[in-house]
């Protein structure tokens, strides 16, 4: 790790001048953050897994894309950006409340400025991304692959597609009174906008109420929402049967899927 560390930081040297210190940032299944101190301020700097394939990742989709949104105020700025490291000011600020406590109104602000910015470039289907995650070896029960795949096999992308971060939660989030900022943008991509109302509905843990109401704000119908909520639960749990070193305890499991989607 401490190689991978100084050779990064004497790569970035220039956006980086007389470095004083880099702290290892708790949090983040797939990567290293490391908070760097210069004198002229904080920074943060991730060290990319070695393996993006397996964790899904397109990690010049996810460069190109931070180099489109440079200029929202809501995405993080890349100063230095490259498939092995990404380097961006340091973004202090409050994680948002979830549950029960969710400020819907805020929420819904933020993903529809999100999903406004019109964008190019190859969509993600979640479909295709379940499948690619499935084909690694894994011990998942054979009815829960069978309803998955058949999940799949009946999913369609809508004509419509918008920006999508397909990762929303509290812990991707930094909020200060002047504004907000969404971090971690490895698995975003053009994509459907009721697989990120799902992300949202998931990473935020709302309840059925809550999540009715922003689908009804965003015009995406109830049974899209099911379909996707299905799907993106079921992406959870390959993601961690083909990155089982990174599962928590308490991750996603394939039995309780069956239960609720099967």
């Amino acid at each position: 790790m401490e190689l991978a560390l100084f050779q990064a930081l004497e790569q970035v040297g220039e956006r980086l001048p007389n470095a004083l210190a880099a702290e290892r940032w708790p949090g983040g299944l797939c990567n290293r953050l490391f908070r760097v101190t210069t004198d002229t301020g904080h920074y943060a700097l991730r060290l990319n897994h070695p393996d993006s394939e397996r964790l899904g990742i397109d990690r010049q989709r996810e460069q190109q894309l931070l180099i489109t949104l440079a200029d929202q105020p809501w995405a993080p700025t890349p100063l230095s950006v490259q498939d092995h490291w990404l380097l961006t000011p340091w973004y202090d600020g409050a994680s948002p409340a979830q549950g029960a406590h969710t400020d819907l109104a805020w929420l819904t602000t933020a993903l529809m400025a999100v999903q406004s910015i019109e964008i190019s470039g190859e969509p993600l289907n979640i479909a295709d991304q379940i499948r690619h995650l499935h084909d690694y070896p894994n011990t998942l029960p054979p009815a829960f692959s069978q309803a998955v795949l058949k999940h799949c096999n009946d999913y369609q992308l809508p004509a419509q597609l918008t920006l999508c971060h397909h990762d929303w939660h509290p812990g991707n989030l930094a909020v200060t009174e002047s504004g907000w900022v969404l971090l971690d943008w490895e698995f975003a991509a053009l994509g459907d906008p009721a697989m990120d109302l799902a992300a949202v509905c998931s990473g935020f843990d709302l309840s059925e109420a809550q999540s009715l109401q922003l689908a009804d704000v965003l015009d995406i119908r109830n049974d899209r929402l099911q379909q996707a909520r299905a799907m993106m639960s079921a992406l959870a749990i390959v993601w961690y049967s083909a990155n089982p070193g990174l599962a928590p305890a308490g991750a996603p499991d394939a039995d309780d899927w069956l239960v609720r989607w099967g």
